[in-house]
């Protein structure tokens, strides 16, 4: 398992509609691959976590950091 960042390419309607064109998962970790996902549609794929942060301490005192 690896924390992947999430990126899309998104095509454009006249309408004002838009779609995926394709769903690019990044492992931050450089020894996973990429996962691209062609064609996309939303009712195929669901965020199950967002990474917002991170703590660690240091000589007992808490340092939060914002990713």
């Amino acid at each position: 398992m690896a924390v992947k960042k999430y990126t899309s390419k998104i095509k454009h309607a006249e309408d004002g509609a838009w779609e995926h064109e394709e769903i690019t998962l990044k492992p931050l970790n450089p020894e996973y691959n990429d996962i691209v996902i062609p064609n996309a549609e939303d009712e195929e794929f669901m965020v199950v976590a967002e990474v917002v942060g991170k703590c660690f301490w240091e000589s007992g005192v808490d340092i939060r950091e914002r990713i």
